[in-house]
């Protein structure tokens, strides 16, 4: 049974009273940079105080640049070290007083893998990031940091997690 919304049949009411068709209030339309913005924001309630976070390229990416830049002044994140993914990103990071740093820093990367082939792509990532004296290592539940040692950490996504 289909429940219709209260305002819709005070609509409905009226203009059987009146005779007159009924006036349903215009949906709201937003732009495309306006829908942008809504995502940006959403996406930037995921990032909390001390994380590292990527900086994307792109529009989009520009409205969530800006909003964290806001939630550090206003002193709602604290600590965060974002790493741009371009010249643009990296000039309006600055200028919102955004710290940042770089892949080159030694900070550890975090690559999201699936469990059945956790080996095999844990040595790739180690033949391919190697050179830069990266080490692929599993990450492991608990604070004891051994490298062979625990069970794997396992994301929402049911996946494990590299850091490099």
């Amino acid at each position: 049974m289909a429940i219709p919304y209260p305002h819709f049949n005070f609509i409905a009411s009226a203009s059987m009273e009146t005779g007159l068709s009924p006036v349903f209030p215009s949906p709201v339309l937003l732009t495309q940079d306006e829908l942008k913005k809504i995502a940006a924001y959403k996406a930037v309630e995921y990032v909390e105080s001390g994380m590292v976070i990527g900086l994307g390229t792109g529009s989009t990416d520009k409205h969530a640049v800006d909003r964290i830049g806001e939630l550090l002044r206003q002193g709602k994140l604290k600590n965060i070290i974002g790493i741009p993914t371009w010249n643009m990103t990296h000039e309006q990071a600055l200028s919102l007083g955004i710290p940042l740093s770089d892949l080159d820093s030694g900070l550890a990367m975090p690559v999201e893998i699936v469990p059945f082939c956790w080996k095999f792509i844990t040595k790739r990532l180690q033949e391919l990031f190697g050179y830069a004296g990266r080490v692929a290592k599993l990450r492991s539940k608990g604070s004891n940091g051994k490298e062979n040692g625990g069970e794997p950490f396992v994301t929402d996504n049911g996946n494990y997690i590299v850091d490099l």
